[in-house]
């Protein structure tokens, strides 16, 4: 039979293991600055897939399950793919094994393609076969303070393409963490290479410095409504609508969704906060 590519259309299903640590439905959990479901949604149609609520059985369609967090370059790469029959997300190499091991033991499918034709029951989806996908991975070396049974550092496997569950709280830190690094070079250092090289550019005109742990504190984004005090230290940060920092505070590497807030002399380091969030007077978020 010739495997065959068709227009794809977007849609979730239910997880149908119980949620654990958060109140609420699986959708309104926050994922760096937007809720998994406005990132499922973003990522479909970044990709070129409308999401739909009911899709139309008479076409492929993409699902992802509603307590799953995608990227856009995850739909892309699993939409490119030409395949026959039914299939889901099976992440490949070091970051993949990584990826498994976060997810404690949900195996999925956490994103799935069907072939048109027939219903998108619990069960056609759990018989679907896995599809081998290439993340690209990077790998980031990150050194330990002491050596631990004889390791000095770890290393973390860094890709684009992050398709992960959020179903236990611990899984929406690590989908969180993961996703951190590529969401803030995207959102401030740009996509394109015009625009990253004008960003950088001009980030190392500040720093007076060609050093990048220098340029990277000099790049930074900040929402509408902003406020800032002269004696805080934000370096490299993502800052939503209405952001409140405090006298003293120090913020690294970190997104602060809309109303967030950090009070005097607290320090928020390589972290996500969700909107309306408070990290209170000298506390540390790390």
């Amino acid at each position: 039979m010739a495997i065959t590519k068709a227009k794809i259309i977007g849609g979730r299903f239910a997880c149908q293991r119980e949620l654990s640590g958060m109140v609420g439905p699986a959708g309104v959990r926050p994922f760096l600055n937007l809720s998994v479901a406005e990132c499922q949604e973003r990522a479909f149609l970044a990709a070129g897939l409308s999401l739909e609520a009911e899709p139309d059985p008479g076409q492929a369609r993409m699902l992802v399950r509603d307590d799953v967090v995608i990227t856009r370059d995850a739909v892309k790469a699993f939409a490119a793919v030409a395949v026959d029959g039914d299939v889901f997300w099976y992440p490949a190499g070091r970051a993949g094994d990584f990826h498994r091991t976060v997810a404690l033991g949900d195996e999925g499918p956490w994103l799935v393609r069907l072939a048109a034709g027939g219903e998108a029951t619990p069960a056609r989806i759990a018989a679907a076969k896995p599809m081998e996908m290439d993340l690209g991975e990077r790998m980031l070396t990150y050194p330990l303070s002491e050596a631990h049974h004889g390791i000095s550092a770890v290393e973390l496997p860094i890709c684009d393409k992050l398709v992960l569950p959020t179903r236990h709280w611990v899984q929406l830190i690590w989908a969180n963490l993961l996703g951190l690094g590529p969401f803030l070079w995207r959102g401030l250092v740009g996509s394109s290479f015009i625009e990253a090289g004008a960003r950088i550019g001009w980030a190392a005109t500040k720093a007076k410095s060609i050093h990048p742990l220098r340029i990277g504190a000099k790049l930074g984004r900040k929402g509408a409504g902003c406020t800032i005090h002269p004696s805080a230290v934000v370096e490299g940060c993502w800052l939503g609508e209405g952001v409140n920092i405090g006298a003293g505070a120090v913020v690294r590497g970190t997104v602060l969704s809309a109303g967030a807030t950090v009070e005097d002399l607290a320090l928020v380091e390589f972290s996500v906060l969700a909107p309306g969030a408070r990290v209170q007077r000298q506390a540390m978020v790390k």
